[in-house]
């Protein structure tokens, strides 16, 4: 069973500003989409894709990310604030996304 939704691009900043690593946001309601999902690839509309992914908790308040500073090196015209459509299956352990 698929589901389609988007995510959020996020950039945190470290070592005062000259680093920084992307992210995917997760949004609240749509983290039940990934519960027990464990390891899975993420596959891109262009073809590409990234092997042994997870999606990481964090905060007081058990925020969803996925950390994929990787993707984002190869996709630099995504930028922070972008929403991005994906689907989810399941049963293959993959997340689609369009770009």
């Amino acid at each position: 069973m698929s589901t389609t939704n988007t995510f959020k691009i996020y950039e945190k900043k470290i070592n005062s500003g000259k680093s920084s690593y992307r992210f995917f946001f997760i949004r609240k309601e749509l983290q039940p989409l990934f519960d027990n999902l464990g390891v899975f690839t993420l596959i891109c509309s262009d073809g590409t894709h990234y092997s042994n992914l997870n999606v990481t908790k964090s905060g007081k308040v058990q925020r969803y990310f996925i950390f994929a500073s990787e993707f984002f090196n190869e996709h630099p015209r995504l930028q922070k604030h972008d929403e991005i459509p994906f689907s989810i299956n399941k049963d293959n352990r993959t997340v689609q996304i369009t770009i």
